[in-house]
């Protein structure tokens, strides 16, 4: 897997805190920031003042997750 790559787990995480909606506070619990980190460098969300956003590409990668892990 390339360097930055989110994992399954990443994934897990951010289908976690993504469920209710695109758009979520920017404070994370300390367990999950790494996995968002990491789904962040990938471009899958993005931050806008004090949020954090899906981006296009985070959306798609979480269609494309849940219906492997459905």
């Amino acid at each position: 897997m390339a360097k930055g790559t989110p994992t399954d787990l990443n994934l897990w995480v951010l289908n976690e805190v993504f469920k209710e909606a695109p758009r979520v506070p920017n404070q994370v619990k300390p367990t999950n920031a790494p996995h968002l980190r990491r789904c962040f460098k990938a471009g899958l969300l993005e931050v806008q003042g004090r949020e954090l956003v899906l981006t296009l590409k985070g959306a798609e990668a979480l269609v494309e997750w849940r219906l492997g892990n459905g």
